[in-house]
Protein backbone atom coordinates (compact mmCIF):
# COMPACT_ATOMS: atom_id res chain seq x y z
CA UNK A 1 0.00 0.00 0.00
CA UNK A 2 1.27 3.76 -0.80
CA UNK A 3 1.39 6.24 1.83
CA UNK A 4 0.58 9.56 -0.15
CA UNK A 5 1.71 12.57 1.73
CA UNK A 6 -0.02 15.80 0.67
CA UNK A 7 2.56 18.37 2.88
CA UNK A 8 1.09 22.08 1.70
CA UNK A 9 2.30 24.20 1.84
CA UNK A 10 -0.48 26.45 3.20
CA UNK A 11 -2.16 29.15 1.00
CA UNK A 12 -1.94 26.87 -2.37
CA UNK A 13 -5.54 25.24 -2.43
CA UNK A 14 -4.88 23.26 0.52
CA UNK A 15 -8.09 23.74 1.95
CA UNK A 16 -9.98 23.31 -1.13
CA UNK A 17 -8.49 19.72 -1.48
CA UNK A 18 -8.64 18.48 1.94
CA UNK A 19 -12.50 19.45 1.96
CA UNK A 20 -12.68 17.16 -1.85
CA UNK A 21 -11.10 14.21 -0.17
CA UNK A 22 -13.15 14.50 2.61
CA UNK A 23 -16.45 14.60 1.28
CA UNK A 24 -16.24 12.92 -1.62
CA UNK A 25 -15.11 9.08 0.13
CA UNK A 26 -17.04 7.30 -2.58
CA UNK A 27 -15.31 9.02 -5.70
CA UNK A 28 -11.92 8.26 -4.45
CA UNK A 29 -12.64 4.88 -2.82
CA UNK A 30 -13.68 4.04 -6.78
CA UNK A 31 -10.29 5.05 -7.42
CA UNK A 32 -8.29 2.82 -4.44
CA UNK A 33 -7.96 6.03 -2.26
CA UNK A 34 -8.52 6.92 1.02
CA UNK A 35 -8.74 10.20 2.86
CA UNK A 36 -7.25 9.67 6.53
CA UNK A 37 -8.33 13.26 7.56
CA UNK A 38 -5.59 16.00 8.10
CA UNK A 39 -4.68 14.27 11.61
CA UNK A 40 -6.10 11.36 11.04
CA UNK A 41 -9.18 11.60 12.51
CA UNK A 42 -11.22 9.62 9.63
CA UNK A 43 -9.12 6.48 10.56
CA UNK A 44 -8.44 6.40 14.13
CA UNK A 45 -10.94 5.76 16.81
CA UNK A 46 -8.15 6.94 19.65
CA UNK A 47 -6.51 9.47 18.28
CA UNK A 48 -3.56 11.04 19.77
CA UNK A 49 -3.42 13.42 17.48
CA UNK A 50 -5.64 16.49 18.63
CA UNK A 51 -5.51 19.32 16.14
CA UNK A 52 -3.85 19.91 13.14
CA UNK A 53 -0.30 21.13 14.11
CA UNK A 54 -0.20 17.95 16.52
CA UNK A 55 1.81 16.34 13.48
CA UNK A 56 4.80 18.03 14.25
CA UNK A 57 4.47 16.55 17.64
CA UNK A 58 7.38 13.92 17.17
CA UNK A 59 5.99 11.65 20.23
CA UNK A 60 2.58 12.36 19.22
CA UNK A 61 3.25 11.55 15.57
CA UNK A 62 5.62 8.05 16.30
CA UNK A 63 2.05 7.00 18.32
CA UNK A 64 -0.02 7.70 15.31
CA UNK A 65 1.82 6.40 12.66
CA UNK A 66 1.33 3.16 14.57
CA UNK A 67 -2.14 3.60 15.27
CA UNK A 68 -2.35 4.25 11.27
CA UNK A 69 -0.44 1.11 10.47
CA UNK A 70 -2.75 -1.05 12.10
CA UNK A 71 -6.09 0.49 11.04
CA UNK A 72 -4.71 0.96 7.59
CA UNK A 73 -4.30 -2.84 7.28
CA UNK A 74 -8.10 -2.90 8.02
CA UNK A 75 -9.54 -1.04 4.77
CA UNK A 76 -11.09 -2.48 1.98
CA UNK A 77 -9.09 -4.71 -0.10
CA UNK A 78 -9.77 -2.03 -3.23
CA UNK A 79 -8.03 0.80 -1.52
CA UNK A 80 -3.99 0.86 -2.41
CA UNK A 81 -2.98 4.64 -1.59
CA UNK A 82 -3.80 6.06 1.26
CA UNK A 83 -3.70 10.06 1.16
CA UNK A 84 -2.77 12.24 4.56
CA UNK A 85 -3.06 16.18 3.64
CA UNK A 86 -1.78 18.36 6.00
CA UNK A 87 0.30 22.19 5.59
CA UNK A 88 1.15 21.79 8.86
CA UNK A 89 4.45 19.46 8.02
CA UNK A 90 6.01 22.13 5.79
CA UNK A 91 5.62 24.34 7.89
CA UNK A 92 7.49 22.92 11.17
CA UNK A 93 10.40 23.75 13.26
CA UNK A 94 11.27 20.32 13.26
CA UNK A 95 11.10 18.87 9.72
CA UNK A 96 14.10 16.84 9.72
CA UNK A 97 12.99 15.41 12.85
CA UNK A 98 9.46 14.36 11.53
CA UNK A 99 11.17 13.14 8.19
CA UNK A 100 13.15 10.52 10.50
CA UNK A 101 9.93 9.73 11.99
CA UNK A 102 8.12 9.01 8.72
CA UNK A 103 11.84 7.44 7.52
CA UNK A 104 11.48 4.85 10.87
CA UNK A 105 7.84 3.99 10.02
CA UNK A 106 8.15 3.09 6.22
CA UNK A 107 11.01 0.63 7.34
CA UNK A 108 8.92 -1.08 10.08
CA UNK A 109 5.71 -0.46 8.75
CA UNK A 110 3.96 -3.94 7.90
CA UNK A 111 0.97 -2.15 5.44
CA UNK A 112 3.12 0.62 3.25
CA UNK A 113 5.52 0.10 0.90
CA UNK A 114 5.55 3.68 -0.48
CA UNK A 115 5.40 6.93 0.38
CA UNK A 116 4.75 9.76 -2.15
CA UNK A 117 5.24 13.55 -1.03
CA UNK A 118 3.72 16.08 -2.60
CA UNK A 119 4.42 19.71 -1.72
CA UNK A 120 3.23 23.05 -3.94
CA UNK A 121 5.04 26.06 -3.95
CA UNK A 122 4.16 29.40 -4.78
CA UNK A 123 5.95 32.33 -5.71
CA UNK A 124 7.51 33.64 -2.57
CA UNK A 125 6.52 37.18 -2.90
CA UNK A 126 2.65 36.09 -3.90
CA UNK A 127 2.98 33.35 -1.04
CA UNK A 128 3.49 36.00 1.30
CA UNK A 129 0.82 38.54 0.23
CA UNK A 130 -1.97 35.42 0.61
CA UNK A 131 -0.31 34.52 3.60
CA UNK A 132 -0.02 37.89 5.44
CA UNK A 133 -3.94 38.41 5.12
CA UNK A 134 -4.13 34.62 6.76
CA UNK A 135 -2.35 34.54 9.43
CA UNK A 136 -1.31 37.84 10.99
CA UNK A 137 -4.62 39.47 10.00
CA UNK A 138 -7.56 37.29 9.59
CA UNK A 139 -5.73 34.26 11.90
CA UNK A 140 -3.84 36.23 14.65
CA UNK A 141 -1.20 34.34 15.60
CA UNK A 142 0.99 36.34 17.97
CA UNK A 143 0.54 37.50 21.21
CA UNK A 144 -0.19 41.02 22.18
CA UNK A 145 -2.64 43.56 21.57
CA UNK A 146 -1.15 44.19 18.52
CA UNK A 147 -1.32 43.07 14.84
CA UNK A 148 2.30 42.58 12.92
CA UNK A 149 3.29 44.94 9.43
CA UNK A 150 4.10 43.14 7.05
CA UNK A 151 8.07 43.14 7.84
CA UNK A 152 7.37 41.79 11.08
CA UNK A 153 5.44 38.81 9.55
CA UNK A 154 7.93 38.61 7.14
CA UNK A 155 10.87 38.26 9.91
CA UNK A 156 8.39 35.74 11.87
CA UNK A 157 8.06 33.27 8.51
CA UNK A 158 11.02 33.85 6.83
CA UNK A 159 12.47 30.63 7.40
CA UNK A 160 9.69 28.93 5.18
CA UNK A 161 10.53 30.92 1.85
CA UNK A 162 14.02 28.67 1.33
CA UNK A 163 11.90 26.63 -0.71
CA UNK A 164 14.90 24.21 -1.89
CA UNK A 165 15.96 23.98 1.95
CA UNK A 166 12.03 22.83 2.70
CA UNK A 167 12.47 20.50 -0.60
CA UNK A 168 15.39 18.54 0.24
CA UNK A 169 14.78 17.86 3.79
CA UNK A 170 11.44 15.76 2.78
CA UNK A 171 12.80 14.45 -0.59
CA UNK A 172 13.37 11.29 1.71
CA UNK A 173 11.26 8.84 -0.41
CA UNK A 174 9.69 10.22 -3.17
CA UNK A 175 8.92 13.64 -3.79
CA UNK A 176 6.66 15.40 -5.96
CA UNK A 177 6.89 19.47 -6.35
CA UNK A 178 4.20 20.94 -7.76
CA UNK A 179 4.60 24.89 -9.17
CA UNK A 180 1.21 26.67 -7.88
CA UNK A 181 0.90 28.07 -11.60
CA UNK A 182 0.54 24.39 -12.41
CA UNK A 183 -2.35 23.98 -10.26
CA UNK A 184 -4.02 27.05 -11.68
CA UNK A 185 -3.30 26.97 -15.17
CA UNK A 186 -4.79 23.26 -14.74
CA UNK A 187 -8.72 24.70 -13.50
CA UNK A 188 -7.70 24.20 -9.39
CA UNK A 189 -6.36 22.04 -6.84
CA UNK A 190 -8.66 19.06 -7.25
CA UNK A 191 -8.88 18.78 -10.67
CA UNK A 192 -5.34 18.96 -10.79
CA UNK A 193 -4.95 15.61 -7.92
CA UNK A 194 -7.65 14.51 -9.94
CA UNK A 195 -5.81 14.18 -12.79
CA UNK A 196 -1.98 13.58 -11.13
CA UNK A 197 -4.14 10.32 -9.14
CA UNK A 198 -6.34 9.10 -11.92
CA UNK A 199 -9.76 9.82 -10.08
CA UNK A 200 -12.24 10.35 -12.37
CA UNK A 201 -13.17 13.92 -12.19
CA UNK A 202 -17.20 15.12 -12.06
CA UNK A 203 -18.00 18.56 -13.07
CA UNK A 204 -20.06 19.15 -9.67
CA UNK A 205 -15.87 19.02 -8.14
CA UNK A 206 -15.55 22.56 -10.10
CA UNK A 207 -17.07 23.24 -6.51
CA UNK A 208 -14.68 23.16 -4.52
CA UNK A 209 -12.98 26.58 -6.35
CA UNK A 210 -14.82 28.60 -3.96
CA UNK A 211 -14.20 26.97 -0.83
CA UNK A 212 -12.54 28.79 1.81
CA UNK A 213 -12.02 31.61 -0.60
CA UNK A 214 -9.62 34.23 0.91
CA UNK A 215 -11.00 37.45 2.66
CA UNK A 216 -11.02 40.42 0.38
CA UNK A 217 -8.76 43.61 1.62
CA UNK A 218 -11.07 45.71 3.53
CA UNK A 219 -12.60 42.73 5.44
CA UNK A 220 -9.20 41.69 6.23
CA UNK A 221 -8.71 45.08 8.16
CA UNK A 222 -11.65 44.60 9.83
CA UNK A 223 -11.20 41.43 11.36
CA UNK A 224 -7.58 42.49 12.61
CA UNK A 225 -9.54 45.11 14.45
CA UNK A 226 -10.99 42.69 16.52
CA UNK A 227 -8.17 40.71 16.45
CA UNK A 228 -5.83 43.62 17.76
CA UNK A 229 -8.14 43.92 20.78
CA UNK A 230 -7.19 40.57 22.10
CA UNK A 231 -3.95 39.80 23.60
CA UNK A 232 -3.54 36.01 22.43
CA UNK A 233 -3.69 34.16 19.27
CA UNK A 234 -6.96 34.30 17.48
CA UNK A 235 -8.78 31.88 15.30
CA UNK A 236 -10.80 33.16 12.02
CA UNK A 237 -13.79 31.70 13.65
CA UNK A 238 -14.39 34.15 16.34
CA UNK A 239 -15.41 36.88 14.36
CA UNK A 240 -15.90 35.26 10.80
CA UNK A 241 -19.41 34.59 11.69
CA UNK A 242 -20.26 38.50 13.07
CA UNK A 243 -19.23 38.96 8.65
CA UNK A 244 -21.63 36.34 7.49
CA UNK A 245 -24.40 37.06 10.04
CA UNK A 246 -24.39 40.21 8.86
CA UNK A 247 -24.22 39.15 4.69
CA UNK A 248 -20.88 41.75 5.29
CA UNK A 249 -19.19 41.13 1.04
CA UNK A 250 -16.60 43.40 0.12
CA UNK A 251 -17.48 47.45 -0.80
CA UNK A 252 -14.09 48.40 -2.34
CA UNK A 253 -13.13 47.14 -5.71
CA UNK A 254 -9.66 49.13 -5.78
CA UNK A 255 -6.87 46.60 -6.46
CA UNK A 256 -4.26 46.95 -3.36
CA UNK A 257 -1.88 44.92 -1.54
CA UNK A 258 -0.71 44.74 1.91
CA UNK A 259 2.91 44.01 0.33
CA UNK A 260 4.68 47.10 -0.96
CA UNK A 261 6.83 46.53 -4.32
CA UNK A 262 10.11 47.11 -2.31
CA UNK A 263 9.28 44.12 -0.35
CA UNK A 264 8.48 41.86 -2.77
CA UNK A 265 11.30 42.89 -4.68
CA UNK A 266 13.27 42.16 -1.35
CA UNK A 267 11.60 38.88 -0.97
CA UNK A 268 12.63 37.48 -4.70
CA UNK A 269 16.04 38.84 -4.40
CA UNK A 270 16.60 36.84 -0.92
CA UNK A 271 15.30 34.10 -2.79
CA UNK A 272 16.59 33.77 -6.08
CA UNK A 273 19.72 31.59 -5.15
CA UNK A 274 17.08 29.04 -3.14
CA UNK A 275 14.78 29.26 -6.11
CA UNK A 276 18.32 28.43 -8.64
CA UNK A 277 19.40 25.28 -6.25
CA UNK A 278 15.63 24.28 -6.60
CA UNK A 279 15.32 24.50 -10.23
CA UNK A 280 18.81 23.06 -10.99
CA UNK A 281 18.10 19.91 -8.90
CA UNK A 282 14.59 19.28 -9.30
CA UNK A 283 13.98 20.49 -12.67
CA UNK A 284 17.24 20.31 -14.76
CA UNK A 285 17.13 24.40 -14.16
CA UNK A 286 14.10 25.12 -15.48
CA UNK A 287 12.33 27.87 -14.07
CA UNK A 288 9.87 26.80 -10.92
CA UNK A 289 8.27 30.50 -11.04
CA UNK A 290 6.83 32.37 -13.16
CA UNK A 291 9.57 35.21 -14.36
CA UNK A 292 6.99 38.40 -14.83
CA UNK A 293 7.88 41.22 -13.31
CA UNK A 294 6.40 42.63 -10.49
CA UNK A 295 3.42 44.55 -11.58
CA UNK A 296 2.89 48.21 -9.29
CA UNK A 297 -0.33 47.70 -7.17
CA UNK A 298 -0.97 50.34 -4.57
CA UNK A 299 -0.79 49.66 -0.90
CA UNK A 300 -3.80 48.88 1.14
CA UNK A 301 -5.57 51.89 3.02
CA UNK A 302 -8.08 51.50 4.98
CA UNK A 303 -10.96 53.64 4.36
CA UNK A 304 -12.80 54.64 7.70
CA UNK A 305 -15.69 55.05 6.10
CA UNK A 306 -15.99 51.48 4.62
CA UNK A 307 -14.96 50.48 7.61
CA UNK A 308 -18.35 52.60 9.95
CA UNK A 309 -20.58 50.83 7.47
CA UNK A 310 -19.40 47.49 7.93
CA UNK A 311 -19.62 48.34 11.82
CA UNK A 312 -23.60 50.07 10.93
CA UNK A 313 -24.27 46.56 8.99
CA UNK A 314 -23.22 44.40 12.02
CA UNK A 315 -25.33 46.80 14.62
CA UNK A 316 -28.22 46.91 12.33
CA UNK A 317 -28.15 42.76 12.48
CA UNK A 318 -27.48 42.38 16.54
CA UNK A 319 -30.31 45.18 16.99
CA UNK A 320 -32.90 43.08 14.84
CA UNK A 321 -31.57 39.64 16.84
CA UNK A 322 -31.93 41.66 20.19
CA UNK A 323 -35.70 42.83 19.14
CA UNK A 324 -36.46 39.48 18.14
CA UNK A 325 -35.03 38.11 21.90
CA UNK A 326 -37.22 40.90 23.49
CA UNK A 327 -40.38 39.70 22.20
CA UNK A 328 -40.25 36.07 23.17
CA UNK A 329 -39.31 37.29 26.25
CA UNK A 330 -42.39 39.10 26.53
CA UNK A 331 -44.48 36.33 25.33
CA UNK A 332 -43.01 34.45 27.80
CA UNK A 333 -44.11 37.34 30.75
CA UNK A 334 -47.33 37.24 29.34
CA UNK A 335 -47.82 33.93 29.63
CA UNK A 336 -46.18 33.64 32.96
CA UNK A 337 -48.68 36.14 33.91
CA UNK A 338 -51.78 34.45 32.92
CA UNK A 339 -51.15 31.31 34.16
CA UNK A 340 -50.11 33.17 37.84
CA UNK A 341 -53.46 35.45 37.85
CA UNK A 342 -55.51 32.12 37.01
CA UNK A 343 -53.54 30.17 40.07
Amino acid sequence: MELILHIGMGKTGTSALQSFLDRETKSIANSGYFFTGIFLQNLLKENPLKKQADVNNPELLAKALTLLDKEAARLPSGISKVVWSNESFSMGYNSHEIVDIFKRFLVDSKVFNKCSVYLVLRRQDQWVESAYKQWALKHKTNKGRYIQSPDEYLKSISRLLDYFKLAQTWNFHEINIVPYDEIIDSGGIVEYFCNCWDIDYDDSFSAYRHMNESLGNDLSKLISLYNRGQDRPVFPEEFLSVIKDACLSEISSTKSSFISDELRMAILESCSESNSKLSNTFFDGSPLFSVDSIKSVPVYTSDNEILITYLAMICKKQQERIEVLNARLHRIENILNIKGNKQ
